[in-house]
């Protein structure tokens, strides 16, 4: 799911996933399983390593932090490890850990929730 001030950060994790979809084209029928495991907000120092430029660049890190305290309900890296394990176990396509997180994603997805979604015709 996009977020503001994470532009780098969610184009890399959507490039991620079309990295995914494509593989699992290219193997299909070879026995090869490509999975994609969307952990969401997960408890780490992720926050005292991220960058932010530019003239308001420690406003944008406060305003960050601000949005993150609002969702306090994030994955532990245990619970990721988790997901990974049970994705490639069931040879799912797709897992998002977390109700929370998987509930966001699926509204994302959804084109009346989503603004810059391109209904498939």
């Amino acid at each position: 799911v996009p977020t503001k001030y994470m532009s780098a950060f969610s184009a890399s994790k959507a490039a991620l996933e079309t990295l995914a979809v494509t593989l699992r084209t290219e193997v299909e029928g070879q026995g090869v399983h490509v999975g994609v495991v969307q952990p969401g907000l997960v408890k780490s120092n992720f926050m005292e390593r991220a960058a932010f430029y530019g003239k308001n660049g420690e406003e944008d890190r406060r305003s960050f932090r601000q949005l993150l305290r609002g969702l306090p309900l994030s994955q532990t890296p245990g619970e990721v490890a988790d997901a990974v394990y049970n994705c490639a176990a069931s040879k799912s396509n797709e897992v998002s850990v977390g109700l929370p997180f998987a509930a966001a994603v699926q509204a994302y997805k959804f084109v009346g929730l989503n603004p810059s979604a391109v209904p498939f015709t």
